[in-house]
């Protein structure tokens, strides 16, 4: 099976190259950086349309899995070029193909596009309203249109919202991960043992990497999930602070932690999803312990 992977350096997508890999696939790449990879195609910076056009006749795939955007909280412009446009192309040059129907389609949005939601609505289902509170949330939650537009006239694409995907390779800019770059500075002395936190009692909900990946695999191989929203989360939340004191006992060294009272931001205390629909669709499933996901993070 031939399987076109965008967005394939990042952190997700380069643990599903890998599990992709494991099943001895026939994987092409497209990315925005040159690689020496004949399976590779990097993406222009403009005439997206016809590179896209090009790409999908020469590779002809059976999967597409679209990885490719940005978590850039900053300018609406990059959000929107990144996470909006690279996805309307895509699908409009799909469009073009007559063997489309027979192409199936996993792309991944995030629960950021339901933004802020109050602890009586938990938790967060694949009904509960989308109101996005930041750049990154509202430029995906544009995704989810364009993608429910297409979804009317082919009939085997899959949108996934995975909630707080964790693991090796995880971005710094994502508070575990960052945690995980502080405690490794002040190891060797770069900055002070301390780490702060913007709320106390944040409790969000975790989702292991390579458990993603096996779940992007599982949802694009059956016809029950194709034309549905689906969220991709363990079901329950874990207290961020606890995972740190967790990291910060694992690290050997004494680190204290403290609460950012600066912060004036509206910050969810808890927050996490109902997997009902996933379980539904893929049966049973085991989701990673946090301590082993973290373990993985910290090596």
């Amino acid at each position: 099976m031939k399987i076109l992977v965008t967005g394939s350096s990042g952190f997700i997508g380069s643990e599903l190259i890998n599990f992709l890999k494991s099943l001895n696939q026939d994987i092409y790449t497209i990315g925005s950086k040159k690689k020496n990879n004949r399976n590779h195609f990097t993406l222009p910076k403009k005439e997206i349309s016809k590179f896209f056009d090009k790409t999908l006749i020469q590779v002809k795939p059976d999967y597409i899995f679209h990885l490719a955007g940005d978590f850039n909280d900053v300018s609406i412009d990059y959000s929107l070029k990144v996470n909006c446009i690279l996805t309307y192309e895509l699908l409009n040059s799909l469009e073009k193909i007559k063997s489309n129907k027979n192409i199936k389609v996993l792309i991944v949005g995030s629960a950021a596009e339901y933004g802020y939601v109050s602890r009586n609505k938990l938790p967060v289902t694949e009904n509960t309203e989308i109101k996005p509170n930041t750049v990154y949330g509202i430029s995906k939650s544009i995704q989810a249109h364009i993608v429910n537009q297409h979804m009317k006239s082919n009939k085997n694409i899959v949108y996934v919202r995975p909630f707080n995907v964790i693991g090796k390779g995880m971005s710094e800019k994502l508070s575990l991960g960052n945690f995980n770059k502080q405690i490794n500075l002040i190891k060797k002395n770069k900055i002070k043992p301390r780490i702060i936190l913007r709320n106390m009692h944040a409790s969000r909900d975790f989702v292991d990497v390579k458990d993603a990946v096996e779940i992007f695999w599982k949802l694009i191989n059956t016809t029950l999930s194709f034309g549905k929203f689906i969220n991709i989360c363990s079901g329950k939340s874990t207290k961020i602070r606890t995972i740190l004191k967790y990291m910060i006992k694992k690290s050997d060294i004494k680190i204290d932690i403290l609460l950012d009272k600066k912060n004036n931001t509206k910050d969810m205390s808890i927050y996490y999803g109902d997997n009902a629909l996933l379980i539904k669709i893929i049966g049973k499933f085991k989701f990673t312990e946090w301590k082993s996901s973290v373990n993985d993070l910290m090596l």
